[in-house]
């Protein structure tokens, strides 16, 4: 629970006049496309080890990738919710 009141204190507390939606989505996008940049280098990386034979590197590529689209994702719906909003 303390991790909760200190996230609540962080950000709950702080008192904003006015943010712009674009300067959110454009701060968000700019994220999912830095994402974007590295899922693709994580599958080149995991082919090109895959064509010399090596499995290790293929399954932590593969780890990097699992973990990038759902880092993508996640970041996509924040988008959707801030437009919701």
């Amino acid at each position: 629970m303390k991790n909760y009141q200190k996230i609540y204190d962080e950000t709950c507390r702080v008192q904003v006049e006015k943010v712009k939606l674009g300067d959110v989505n454009y701060y968000a996008r700019c994220k999912a496309s830095m994402i974007e940049d590295l899922l693709e280098n994580a599958e080149k990386a995991q082919i090109t080890y895959k064509e010399r034979g090596n499995e290790t590197l293929v399954e932590w590529y593969q780890g990097q990738i699992e973990a990038y689209k759902l880092s993508l994702e996640i970041v996509k719906d924040l988008v959707n919710t801030y437009n919701r909003l």
